[in-house]
């Protein structure tokens, strides 16, 4: 497992396309190839992108061919890596408006091999008056009693919070109490709180949540909760981070 989300960290690091075929809106388009230089029609989820841009785009020598890229705009961290049904789930932080880091979507794709990727429709965005209200931040995707569950943060202030999704992971509906963790323990001056990584030990999942004391440096945050309720966290301890 270690060895799929090194390889996916690194791709979504340098930020590149899809190999040999883009696929976008359910439509699969075969890419050559032959040369960096070889034709490949680029499109676009939503709004088309303008043919002369796309044959631009498709010329471009310094345009990365073996590494996932997103239909457009802003990407940066993959969160929720996991493998479920016999494909590969990657969602990464997403920007579908502009080039900026802003307005923190969680875009999606899948794949069978770790090479070819299908985009999939966003799955996660910012929910207007409520705790992601201002971005949808990192976090981690896990498979809860069969169901795809994805555990991320939600700013501003900074929160953690819960979505499930459908079997095939088309459909993703918030927790309708998030957050599940509303602030950081108390009597601690916090520089940040927020990205959880959660994993299970028996009938009791765990949680660490990256954060920083004031005057002291990074720490990391424990939690804990029972097999059934990923939606009932009790805060276990407090660690430097290492």
């Amino acid at each position: 497992m270690l060895s799929v989300l090194a390889l996916i960290c690194l791709a979504a690091a340098v930020a590149a396309p899809s190999p040999f075929a883009y696929a976008v809106a359910g439509r699969r388009i075969a890419d050559s190839r032959d040369s960096v230089h070889a034709q490949r029609e680029i499109a676009t989820e939503g709004a088309a992108m303008p043919k002369e841009l796309q044959q631009k785009l498709a010329r471009d020598p310094h345009r990365p061919r073996c590494h996932f890229l997103p239909p457009k705009y802003w990407m940066n961290d993959p969160n929720g890596l996991m493998q479920f049904k016999g494909k590969y789930h990657m969602f990464y932080q997403h920007n579908p408006d502009g080039a900026f880091h802003a307005n923190m979507h969680w875009g999606h794709a899948e794949s069978e091999d770790l090479i070819h990727w299908r985009h999939l429709p966003i799955a996660l965005a910012p929910t207007p008056g409520g705790p992601d209200r201002d971005g949808v931040y990192s976090g981690c995707g896990v498979i809860n009693n069969g169901v795809p569950t994805l555990l991320y943060t939600g700013v501003r202030p900074q929160v953690q919070c819960i979505a499930v999704g459908t079997e095939d992971m088309l459909t993703w509906q918030k927790y309708e109490k998030n957050p599940v963790i509303g602030s950081p323990p108390e009597g601690l001056e916090v520089t940040g709180f927020r990205d959880p990584c959660v994993w299970r030990e028996g009938d009791t999942w765990y949680m660490l949540v990256g954060s920083g004391v004031k005057g002291v440096g990074g720490f990391a945050r424990g939690g804990r909760a029972t097999l059934k309720s990923l939606d009932v966290w009790h805060l276990k301890s407090i660690s430097p981070a290492a």
